[in-house]
């Protein structure tokens, strides 16, 4: 599967692709075992990633609540989170 693909789904998909990959590998039907390892590896990249931009995007959305009565402006709200969505795709270029 290719980065695209995978960075399509959502948490539970992501889940529910680990389990059936995972099947084969443990039963000792995999034909290629590297390559299920190697995709289980990126399945745990990606899952981690969707966490990872869920949390800041329910951080930005308090933010911006309470950023308003706070007197924050949107525009330093949106180059915060434009900086949190550059770390969390580091996260797949360094794995």
């Amino acid at each position: 599967m290719r980065g695209k693909e995978l960075e399509a789904k959502t948490y539970g998909e992501l889940e529910a692709l680990q389990s059936r990959v995972e099947s084969p590998i443990d039963s000792g039907t995999a034909n290629v075992v590297k390559y299920w390892e190697a995709l289980v590896k990126r399945l745990h990249t990606y899952k981690a990633k969707d966490v990872a931009l869920t949390l800041a995007n329910e951080e930005t959305i308090q933010v911006r609540k309470s950023g308003c009565s706070r007197g924050l402006s949107l525009k330093s709200i949106q180059v915060d989170n434009a900086y949190k969505r550059a770390c969390v795709s580091s996260i797949v270029i360094l794995s």
